[in-house]
């Protein structure tokens, strides 16, 4: 974050665990609308709901979700849900820097300079952890986001075998879109009803 320039008080840690955050969907939903209000953002930028990694899923869900309870509690406080690529399965391997096909959905696409490719590689090496999991992402051209579609949490993002379903990691997509519909159910149902 310091290659990027952005001053360590204006960084918020939520200290939820790696790949266990799907345990996690509506404390992790109230923390980012208690963000929301306290920052009244004109963007957020998300992840995409796309099988990549369940916590990137979980995070599209609870930005998602957040942004639904804002606009019930704060008529007319609405800002623009954007979404970075990040990465899903493709043909049993990984597909970095490209979305999901998503219809009425324009991309906005940002060729990288040389300066800017270095500087992300710089801030990717900086993360020595996953190094390996990174290795996908070293050769950056382009930066692409989107508005975010509205996506049903209910459904699997897509027809294939999800990316982290070729891993142990203690959860697959049908027990991640439990946990959603839980959530989605908890939060946003008496909301909905006083609405």
């Amino acid at each position: 974050m310091a290659l990027a320039g952005v001053p360590r008080h204006a960084i918020t840690n939520l200290y939820f665990t790696d790949q266990r955050v799907s345990f996690e969907l509506e404390y992790l939903t109230t923390r980012i609308l208690n963000l929301l209000e306290k920052f009244q953002p004109q963007i957020v930028l998300t992840h995409p709901y796309e099988g990549g990694h369940p916590d990137h899923d979980s995070i599209a869900f609870a930005c998602h979700s957040a942004e639904r309870m804002y606009e019930l509690d704060y008529p007319g406080s609405a800002f623009d849900l954007v979404e970075f690529t990040s990465y899903h399965a493709e043909s049993g391997g990984i597909k970095t820097y490209s979305f999901l096909p998503c219809k009425d959905h324009e991309e906005i696409r940002l060729c990288l300079s040389p300066a800017e490719r270095d500087l992300k590689l710089s801030m990717l090496q900086e993360f020595k952890t996953q190094e390996k999991t990174l290795a996908p992402f070293k050769l950056p051209e382009v930066e692409i986001f989107r508005p975010a579609p509205q996506y049903d949490f209910h459904r699997a993002p897509h027809s294939g075998r999800l990316f982290y379903e070729y891993f142990d990691w203690g959860i697959d997509g049908a027990n991640w879109r439990d946990l959603a519909r839980d959530a989605e159910r908890s939060l946003l149902s008496p909301r909905e009803r006083v609405a």
